[in-house]
């Protein structure tokens, strides 16, 4: 699975949050989701900045010489 599927998959979650706390009266519950989703927006980062960075950091640790 690509990073692209598994954005995809955050973000169709974080909607069926977002949409199932719009329609809850459980203000507990409702936070719960809403937190989640904000959890998948900062997995979604996380995971951006790793595909634009992370090769570089990797290729570094792979080349570096062992003291």
């Amino acid at each position: 699975m690509d990073d692209n599927e598994v954005i995809r998959g955050i973000r169709d979650r974080m909607e069926r949050c977002r949409r199932l706390a719009a329609q809850i009266t459980d203000d507990y519950a409702r936070a719960e989701l809403l937190k989640l989703a904000e959890e998948g927006e900062e997995d979604i980062r996380r995971i951006e900045e790793e595909s634009r960075g992370g090769n570089q950091t990797i290729q570094a640790q792979i080349t570096e010489p062992k003291a």
